[in-house]
């Protein structure tokens, strides 16, 4: 009881402006606790509820009948009951906000995760970024609620209450970013929105840990992967979340149709039900311009780059088909001219609820044409900045990969064909620049000898 006591206490001390029973919601005030060296930090007044959200039952209100209280700034932003203030949480004695610097509703810094206007009525409000490249707001976050709140009946009863839950995270998770006294880019903005993600997926509710994305059925974790993909373009930030989101649900415990598959014969015949990953190694034999690849964003861009290339090769897209392509996080650092990538496949009409298909793809089709262009060495292609050309595939029904409907090799070129030609093209050049040039230096000496004459 003493420890939980302490927590309790160290929570907040309720002053006049924030009601233990009416809040508001969002009031501040600048003061001072002793265990942060008496120095003087921003607190907010708070509902309750949000507080336990925020910090998973690790605080709450030390009155335990109010259902407000002030939260300070270290606790709420930094997970710090102690020491010196730091950051956007200082301020000065007797410094305040007047109601004029308060521009956000009350109901902004209490989500419920319910109601998807929270993104543009007070994210959106606080930082102007719609229209640029970073509209985390609009451009994503309210479009994807929506889908959810549309589509809501398509999940299992389990995968309603993880949707509940996960919208609430993402919210709650950005509440201390629109305080009157922090500012973000909209870049910060994002890439902080990003972030949490991955542990509000996994953990949106450290209250009950049975809410899950690992504990989904199959079904539901590939419609919410599919759809937020389809949802979002394809670069920076964003490709890394997919790609830790793809990467988690491989690792979570697989029960395919959440059943013991005892018979793959008849497990294939149900094309809706299924996604199938295929672990590609690719190797860049040809580059015609180095560049470095600065960061692990872009080993994942470029691994979706070919997976593109492909896509387009095998008309995907026109066929009904979804891909996305990960890349294991432990993947050797600076990357070599090889490169192990994971397509993933899934139907879009069966997965996808942004389209408008009427039909399944027929996925047995896909993977076979997939199979044979790879054998014979077709899916090849050159980028902008880097030629490429696959090497291996195997593809696989499960994450673990114990299910497995092929293991090919392709037709390689020689490796060394490429940089012949382009050795013997090269001398080819300079010789007939070394003639072009002796030609020249005739033609003058002669102009010159003749015109001494």
């Amino acid at each position: 009881m003493l420890i939980i006591f302490l927590i309790v206490f160290l929570v907040s001390s309720v002053r006049a402006q924030c009601s233990i029973y009416s809040g508001p919601s969002g009031t501040i005030e600048c003061i001072k606790i002793a265990r942060y060296n008496n120095e003087y930090q921003w607190a907010t007044c708070l509902t309750d509820t949000y507080i336990k959200a925020k910090s998973g039952t690790e605080h709450e209100c030390e009155e335990r009948t109010a259902t407000y209280c002030y939260y300070q700034c270290m606790l709420e932003l930094y997970d710090v009951n102690s020491g010196p203030i730091e950051g956007c949480c200082k301020c000065q004695q007797g410094q305040e906000y007047t109601s004029t610097d308060l521009t956000l509703p009350s109901s902004c810094y209490s989500p419920s995760g319910t109601d998807c206007w929270w993104y543009e009525e007070c994210l959106e409000r606080k930082y102007k970024c719609k229209g640029t490249e970073d509209d985390y707001a609009l451009e994503f976050a309210t479009k994807i609620c929506n889908l959810y709140n549309e589509y809501f009946s398509f999940f299992s009863s389990r995968g309603q209450i993880w949707i509940n839950s996960v919208r609430k995270c993402l919210q709650v998770s950005l509440v201390p970013i629109i305080r009157p006294w922090c500012s973000k880019s909209c870049k910060e903005i994002k890439q902080i929105a990003f972030d949490s993600h991955i542990p509000c997926y996994v953990r949106p509710n450290r209250q009950d840990l049975s809410i899950s994305y690992c504990n989904l059925n199959f079904k539901d974790r590939a419609r919410v992967f599919w759809t937020v993909k389809s949802g979002l373009v394809m670069k920076g930030a964003v490709i890394e979340t997919l790609n830790g989101v793809m990467m988690t649900m491989t690792k979570c415990t697989v029960q395919l149709l959440d059943n013991v598959l005892n018979d793959v014969n008849s497990f294939l015949t149900d094309v809706k039900a299924f996604s199938i990953e295929i672990f590609t190694k690719i190797q860049s034999l040809f580059r015609r311009r180095r560049r470095a690849l600065s960061d692990f964003t872009d080993v994942l861009t470029l691994a979706n780059r070919i997976a593109d290339s492909i896509a387009n090769k095998l008309r995907w897209s026109e066929q009904g088909i979804l891909w996305f392509s990960s890349v294991d996080s432990n993947t050797s650092w600076p990357l070599s001219n090889e490169l192990l990538m994971l397509v993933h496949l899934a139907d879009k009409k069966t997965y996808d609820l942004n389209t408008n298909d009427t039909e399944s793809a027929d996925i047995h089709l896909i993977v076979r044409e997939f199979q044979n262009k790879f054998e014979k060495g077709e899916l090849k292609a050159n980028l902008e900045d880097y030629s490429f050309q696959p090497i291996s595939a195997k593809g696989c029904l499960d994450a673990q990969c114990n299910i497995t409907l092929f293991d090919v090799n392709a037709s390689l070129d020689d490796p060394s064909s490429g940089e012949t030609v382009y050795f013997i093209v090269g001398i080819c050049a300079m010789a007939l620049l070394v003639v072009l040039l002796s030609g020249v230096a005739v033609l003058f000496w002669k102009r010159n000898r003749n015109s001494k004459q």
